[in-house]
């Protein structure tokens, strides 16, 4: 897990450093003016009356990306208290560092996923052979018994 958050961190430093169109500074375009029927038109349809510029998904400007959690990975018992790595601060938000953060997340899940798989294949294989252990015992205690048995009628 440890390498997964180094990995997301850097991506996310190295995301920072790049050029993104909110680093270009845009020069001074006239509006496009509509005839008012269009307007009216618009306004009737619920929408906006000017011209959306380039608005994102996203959220422009700093971010803190919350880390993950670093504790859950133990065999007895989950800590009573949840742990997380870092928060990341960036100077920027792009698709990029959104990509990136998810990656991340899907990666613990799948993780977090396999390891608890792992676990309850142990415990099922645990119960296996302790249950093979007491047929062997009981058959032991059996054939034990049978030869006792046989050495007493004579």
């Amino acid at each position: 897990m440890e390498r997964i958050v180094k990995t997301a961190e850097l991506q996310l430093s190295q995301y920072d450093g790049m050029l993104v169109v909110d680093d270009v500074e845009k020069g001074r375009v006239d509006p496009t003016l509509y005839p008012t029927s269009e307007l009216i038109r618009r306004m009737n349809a619920g929408e906006p009356l000017e011209d959306d510029e380039d608005k994102g998904s996203l959220p422009r400007g700093k971010a803190s990306w919350i880390g993950i959690p670093s504790n859950q990975f133990v065999l007895e018992g989950r800590p009573s208290r949840l742990q997380v790595t870092p928060t990341v601060n960036t100077r920027k938000t792009t698709l990029a560092h959104s990509a990136v953060v998810k990656a991340r997340d899907k990666a613990y899940e799948d993780y977090k996923e396999q390891f608890e798989h792992t676990l309850r294949e142990i415990e099922e294989e645990k119960e296996r052979l302790m249950l093979s252990e007491q047929r062997w015992e009981n058959a032991w205690e059996t054939s034990v018994d049978k030869v006792r048995r046989l050495y007493q009628t004579e």
